[in-house]
């Protein structure tokens, strides 16, 4: 893999944690007696469900995708559930390794961006969190799509004006990542978040690290 002169970056689940950050929440807004783990596990396929459908809002899809899944499982849904969720993703951390890494790479001269299925206003929140400033926020709320949309990377490389081969994406989900971004030809890097297993695919990452320290070590 040649040395590029950008960097872009899934936002949730590659450098803030999603995960956590979801399950916590979600504890916290339906109560303890909600099973937050099925919950998780069955929210996770219909909200890419609903990003493949037509463009709405991502604060509209976190509404829609967490009633269909406390309706799929017999829970009572109230409008204020998605409410605090929405109002939550913002305040969400990022991984302990994030801002070294990030700013490591800005100090080496990478220029830095970020590809997210998200709004804008949610994702400024979650930039304060990051406290590394980035050269181009390319978000589905500007685009009017979802990844795994390719407009999303075709708008990224159009704003970092560079060729796909200059480019590096890195991203969390072989599916919304790796392989939008190998169809335009970016070399991609998968991190597996506490080492998740990698699903079986054609399309398959020219590298995985663990974390952006093993992204670092590569660069």
């Amino acid at each position: 893999m040649s040395s590029p002169t950008a960097i872009t970056f899934d936002c949730y689940g590659t450098l803030i944690d999603w995960e956590k950050g979801i399950k916590r929440s979600s504890q916290r807004i339906l109560g303890e007696g909600y099973p937050v783990e099925e919950i998780y596990e069955r929210w996770r396929q219909i909200e890419l469900d609903i990003v493949r459908g037509p463009y709405m809002l991502y604060r509209d899809v976190l509404k829609r995708s967490l009633e269909h899944t406390l309706g799929k499982i017999g829970l009572e849904y109230r409008p204020s559930h998605g409410n605090a969720l929405v109002e939550a993703v913002g305040s969400w951390s990022p991984f302990a390794d994030v801002r070294h890494s990030l700013s490591t790479m800005r100090q080496r001269g990478y220029k830095l961006a970020i590809i997210s299925n998200i709004d804008n206003d949610i994702l400024a929140k979650s930039l304060e969190h990051i406290g590394v400033p980035f050269d181009a926020l390319i978000t589905a709320e500007n685009v009017r799509v979802y990844k795994p949309s390719t407009k999303m990377f075709e708008t990224a490389l159009r704003q970092l004006n560079l060729p796909p081969e200059k480019v590096m994406h890195v991203g969390c989900s072989i599916l919304l990542d790796i392989k939008p971004a190998a169809k335009m030809g970016i070399p991609t890097v998968l991190v597996r978040r506490s080492g998740r297993m990698i699903p079986k695919e054609r399309v398959k990452p020219d590298v995985t690290v663990d974390d952006l320290g093993g992204l670092l070590a590569l660069l």
